[in-house]
């Protein structure tokens, strides 16, 4: 996650956090497009602003990822316009039963 000093967050992500995930793809206006998701760590219930964790983002529309979504492509995390969290995919997985995020669908792991 990014620094709170460095203009992330105040406080951390707890497991189950609706994540707005970026792939760098823009707007014709230069706004972010977006990929909602929830986020699962694997080994901590939450992780601090300056911490690192891994967790899996069950994404809500897998269908709408761009396709060159692939492992060790780097992404962000944004609230708004704010990055808040930098990451990398590990694996991108198939899913097509109801998880504990209660979304179907795509798992960017």
């Amino acid at each position: 996650m990014v620094r709170t000093e460095d203009g992330g967050r105040r406080s951390p992500i707890f497991d189950g956090y609706r994540a707005a995930l970026t792939f760098g793809e823009l707007t014709e206006d230069g706004v972010p497009i977006v990929n909602g998701s929830v986020v699962v760590f694997e080994d901590a219930e939450h992780v601090a602003p300056g911490a690192a964790g891994t967790a899996r983002a069950f994404v809500a529309a897998p269908d709408y990822l761009p396709p060159y979504v692939a492992s060790g492509l780097e992404f962000t995390v944004n609230e708004g316009r704010r990055v808040v969290a930098r990451a990398r995919v590990a694996e991108v997985l198939r899913d097509d039963t109801v998880n504990r995020s209660g979304f179907v669908g795509g798992l960017i792991s």
